[in-house]
């Protein structure tokens, strides 16, 4: 099965090793180009998943990024800019383009190409028909894939659709929440694509992936203090999104002097900033505000629109529609790799998926059945098959209460409630946190402390075939 090949551009060799021992060479292939020229035969000769380039090594500049994107239309992209840099942004690139700031970091590219491919997988699955490449040869189809088409078979979900269809056409503010992976960032997407910024940039900043000090330097060009209004303006991602949408993800992990900095720079207006504004969180930010852990007045500019996405476990009736999607996918991609037959799930395998609790929402699912497929031996997939690969389903807490040990001394306790309380809110410390009335640093300090000692990280377990890349995250899964 091919690797993952990443394209490394950049003039300190430095950054190859820290690509190698982010990833780890046994698991992706790393290719390395010194000039635009080279870099696009490498593009042309080989399948490159992802670009990780300096601006100060492309002659051509963002014209390469939009050459190499023509080339291989799901291409990630990951540019390393400096905070100068970053108010020159073009008004029209890829929207799989990332902005990592200089210097990098071992983790800090670890989570850039992490996310490049997951993006890659996620837009793959909302077009499988653009990935191959007569279809794509000579054709941007990178903005148009990342439009797919939204599963809505249950009303929940059509009442979603019906909200995006309302808020599009305005500048409004809109705050989209829901659990991991329920399709918050497709919506995003969905909200800009059919509004009147459609043509201009969708810039994607996550929230919770950067140090304090990065935060500020992506939004604002700049440290905590920082410059005035006038050279923020000229020196920010704030600048970058001019003309289309900022995408705020997972907005609750701003930190809060981020919080109040960013208040002040939005309520200029959109006609100011020329921007619209969306964010995401998995957080509860009206409890969040009410306890003072978030800024009310962002909470109330942000949710001049708010639009819940309801976890896959409420909305049964998407479960299939969304598995048939994925397993074409997975069978388009499984047909690449062998000569073997499309897979099709017998009826006893569909009501063993209808009556599972997806904890993982549709990135679960998606996984599932990319699994399933990967696993089979023939043609029809059986409830056993599936029924190996799902977790024991977790309802929904229906109680307020916890129970804890009560031998073991106050430290025992205080570790069971922490795992309780991180286990209901789905693995969200950010949550947890607020539920204990701790601050996140104490929460991670706790959690470490009680934790196992831990043997070397692993590198990073990829995706290593893309056909299976394709699948396996699936589509709407962030």
């Amino acid at each position: 099965m091919e690797r993952p090949h990443v394209l490394v551009m950049y003039r300190e060799p430095e950054l190859r090793r820290l690509v190698a021992e982010s990833l780890g060479e046994d698991r992706v292939r790393i290719l390395s180009a010194s000039s635009d020229e080279e870099g696009l035969s490498l593009l042309r000769k080989h399948r490159v998943h992802v670009l990780v380039a300096g601006l100060d090594v492309l002659r051509l500049g963002y014209e390469f990024v939009r050459q190499a994107a023509a080339i291989h239309p799901f291409l990630g992209v990951v540019l390393l800019v400096d905070a100068a840099a970053a108010g020159n942004l073009p008004q029209r690139m890829p929207p799989a383009v990332q902005y990592l700031p200089q210097p990098a970091t071992r983790d800090s590219l670890r989570l850039s190409i992490q996310r490049a491919l997951e993006q890659q997988m996620v837009r793959k699955a909302a077009d499988p028909a653009a990935a191959s490449p007569a279809v794509a040869a000579g054709r941007d189809r990178v903005e148009a894939a990342a439009a797919g088409p939204m599963v809505a078979s249950s009303k929940a979900m059509r009442e979603v659709l019906e909200m995006v269809r309302r808020a599009a056409p305005t500048d409004a503010a809109v705050l989209i929440w829901g659990e991991p992976d329920t399709g918050k960032e497709w919506i995003a997407r969905e909200i800009h694509r059919q509004s009147p910024r459609a043509g201009g940039p969708f810039v994607r900043v996550v929230c919770g992936a950067l140090r304090e000090s990065e935060v500020a330097e992506r939004l604002f060009g700049s440290g905590p203090q920082g410059p005035d209004r006038a050279e923020q303006a000229s020196c920010s991602l704030l600048a970058g999104a001019r003309g289309g949408t900022l995408f705020l993800h997972n907005v609750a992990e701003l930190p809060p002097w981020t919080q109040v900095r960013l208040l002040d720079t939005l309520q200029q207006g959109p006609a100011a900033l020329d921007l619209r504004v969306i964010a995401s969180t998995t957080a509860d930010l009206q409890a969040a505000t009410a306890q003072g852990a978030f800024l009310s007045s962002l909470y109330y500019y942000l949710s001049v629109v708010p639009i819940h996405v309801p976890p896959l476990r409420h909305r049964a009736q998407d479960v299939r529609p969304l598995a048939e999607l994925y397993l074409q996918t997975a069978n388009a991609m499984r047909a690449r790799w062998s000569e073997q037959r499309p897979c099709r799930f017998a009826e006893e395998t569909w009501r063993r998926l209808a009556q599972y609790d997806w904890p993982g929402n549709n990135l679960e699912l998606a996984n599932v059945v990319s699994h399933a497929v990967l696993l089979a031996d023939g043609e029809e997939i059986g409830p056993a098959a599936v029924s190996a690969l799902l977790g024991k389903a977790v309802p929904a807490p229906t109680s307020e209460t916890l129970a804890v040990p009560l031998a073991g001394g106050l430290k025992q306790i205080e570790r069971a409630v922490i795992a309780a309380v991180v286990e209901r809110c789905r693995g969200n410390k950010a949550a947890a946190a607020r539920l204990l009335g701790l601050h996140r640093r104490t929460l991670y300090r706790l959690l470490e402390e009680s934790a196992p000692a831990k043997e070397q990280t692993a590198p990073l377990p990829l995706v290593l075939d893309p056909g299976m890349a394709d699948s396996a995250s699936g589509a709407f899964c962030s």
